[in-house]
C-alpha cells in the first residue's frame, strides 16, 4: 500500500472525525472503514462524491462511490496502492477488512492498527 496513503487513513480512523458505520462505505451519516478511505480520495480529487440512489430491496436509499457501494470503487485501490479491493488482514488467518469492521465489530482504532502493522 502507498505508505502516504496508508498513513492518512491511520490518522483518519482515529481522528475521531468519522462515525462509524457498518454494510456501506457511506450510509449518509456513517462510514465503514473502507468508506473512510473513500473519502480520503474524494478530499483528494481522486474520486466524485458519493451518489444517492434510492434501493428498493432494503427501502433504504444507498451511496455509490463509482458505482461501488460495499468495496472499495477500482479507482480508489488503484490509488490507494491496494492489491485487492477489500484487503485481507490477519487475523488467526486472513479476513477481509469489511468483514472485521462489519460483522466482528471492531472499532477504527482497532482496525487503524492492523492496517498500520499489516497494510
Amino acid at each position: 500500500m502507498n505508505t502516504e496513503i496508508k498513513n492518512q487513513w491511520i490518522t483518519a480512523l482515529r481522528s475521531g472525525d468519522y462515525q462509524q458505520g457498518i454494510y456501506n462505505l457511506f450510509n449518509g451519516e456513517s462510514f465503514c472503514c473502507l468508506g473512510v478511505l473513500c473519502d480520503l480520495a474524494v478530499k483528494a480529487q481522486v474520486l466524485s462524491e458519493p451518489r444517492k440512489l434510492y434501493y428498493p430491496l432494503e427501502d433504504v436509499d444507498k451511496y455509490y462511490y463509482d458505482n461501488v457501494w460495499d468495496s472499495l470503487p477500482e479507482s480508489v485501490r488503484i490509488w490507494a496502492g491496494l492489491e485487492i479491493s477489500d484487503p485481507k488482514i490477519n487475523v488467526s488467518g486472513p479476513l477481509r477488512i469489511s468483514y472485521l469492521n462489519d460483522e466482528l465489530g471492531y472499532n477504527f482504532e482497532h482496525l487503524a492498527t492492523l492496517i498500520e502493522e499489516q497494510l
